[in-house]
This record gives structure tokens, sequence and C-alpha cells, in this order.
């Protein structure tokens, strides 16, 4: 060993055994944070559900599943508890497709169609049409940011979690059914839900929140970045809005594409 060699071994013998103790360290597991209430978030949540009640946005969606792959810019208009309407726009923004849903009766229109397709809303209806896996009121929850807690669930375990609180509400018999995740300012962060037997069945994650004012007058923070994942599926959805209004009015024709005397009964059904 050269000299210059022999005084760098005890610096690097020394770094080396920094190094294994870090790995060998048991990691800290996590802790309640007393400072967070469980219970208070989750009616914190619901109180937003309930006050939150419609929007009309402008934004992108980038699909990515197994069978499309797909990222355009949209016009989005929502309103609890399931109606909807999405106008995909082409290249150069002109309207390429129109999809509705109201009152469990669903129209679409794309471009190049002679007929306005329709039909009753059914559960895989916005997975066949956009893959995405959730009921219309689901979506228009997710996509307002403020899930509704199901009811007749009770908190179960809840833990500071990096810098995510985790709460997790579970049935009567104890099992997990959902999971909402909040930063340590009370904004939700990240809601899952879950099946019968324990697996994830959708997850949303809730980023860029910035200041809106709701139609009360009162400034609301609003998630700008939604991000879906439906595993069993293999399909990710990721939602960034831009120039949201929330609680706007939106009159009922806006969710019509055709008088009913105009519609041609079963029609979309394939």
């Amino acid at each position: 060993m050269s000299p210059a060699s022999a005084r760098r071994a005890p610096g690097l013998l020394l770094l080396a055994t920094i190094a294994l103790l870090a790995a060998c360290k048991t990691p800290t597991p996590p802790v309640p944070r007393p400072d967070l209430d469980a219970g208070a978030l989750i009616a914190g949540l619901e109180a937003a559900a309930g006050a939150r009640n419609g929007l009309r946005a402008r934004a992108r969606l980038a699909i990515d599943a197994p069978d499309l792959r797909v990222s355009r810019p949209q016009r989005i208009a929502a309103v609890r508890p399931g109606t909807l309407r999405v106008e995909i726009l082409g290249l150069f923004r002109q309207v390429a497709a129109v999809l509705v849903v109201r009152d469990g009766v669903y129209q679409l229109w794309e471009s190049g169609s002679p007929e306005i397709q329709q039909g009753p809303v059914t559960p895989n209806l916005l997975w066949r049409i956009a893959r995405v896996a959730l009921a219309p009121e689901e979506a228009v929850d997710l996509l307002l940011g403020t899930p509704r807690p199901a009811p007749g669930l009770a908190v179960g375990a809840a833990r500071w979690w990096k810098s995510r609180f985790d709460v997790e509400r579970v049935d009567a018999e104890g099992a997990l059914f959902e999971r909402a995740s909040f930063d340590a300012e009370g904004r939700l962060r990240g809601f899952e839900r879950f099946g019968a037997t324990g697996e994830l069945v959708w997850s949303a994650t809730f980023d860029e929140h910035r200041p809106l004012m709701g139609g009360d007058g009162a400034m609301q923070s609003f998630a700008h970045s939604v991000k879906l994942r439906f595993p069993a599926e293999g399909a990710e959805v990721d939602v960034e809005f831009d120039d949201v209004q929330l609680d706007p009015e939106l009159a009922p024709s806006l969710f019509e594409l055709a008088p009913a005397s105009r519609r041609r009964a079963g029609a979309a059904a394939r």
C-alpha cells in the first residue's frame, strides 16, 4: 500500500462503518399524531363534500390503459350526485366528442357520427367509453376533490406516515373499506377504496392545491391535479385542471345533447 493509500484508509473505513450502521438501523414505525384528530378530519371531509356541489373547468386528461393511451384537452362540467358533461377537444381545439350523464341516462356524440348514442347508465359506462373504472357519482366526487366518505363505517387505525396522516375506515367486522390521507394542514391528499377481500379497487391522489372562490364567495382550497389508479384494470388517469369555477350556475340543458323527441331509443347499446 502506498503512503497516500495508507493515509486514506482510515477515512474509507469510517465511511464504510457509518454506511453499515445506517443499513442495519431498524426503521422507526409510524406513530399517531396527537395534534391531528381522525374523526374531525373525516367529519371535515363530509362537510366539504356537502358544501361543494359542482364545477365547470378546462382540463387536460391523460389516460394510460392496456388498450388506450391518449392525452387530450377537455371541457368539464359536473354536478353532484352524478351529472356530468365532458367535451373532448381535437388537435385544433375543435369538439371531437361529447359525453353527458344525467338522471341515469347517458348520451354520447362523436365527430363523424350522424347519430347520438344513448342508453341507461351501467356500472361499466365510464370504463367502456373513457377507461375510467368509476361510477359517474364517484367520478364527480373525485373531480370535485371531495370524495364523500361511505356511510356506516368507523374510524380504524390512524397514523402519521412520512408527510401524510392516514385514516382508515372499517366496517362492522373491522374490514378495511377506505383510507383517507391528509397533509399537516388537514388537506385531503389521497383517498383509497377497497373491495370485499381487501383488494385495492381504486386510489386517487390530490395535489397542486390552490385557493379558489366558491359559490358562497368564500375561498376554498382546490386540488388542480387529480391522479386516479385502477390496479385490477392496469389503468391510470391523470387530470390537470385549468380555469376552474366552483359551484357555477349550470343550466339543465347543458347536460342534454338532444331533446327526448329526437332521441333514438337503444341507439347506444353496444
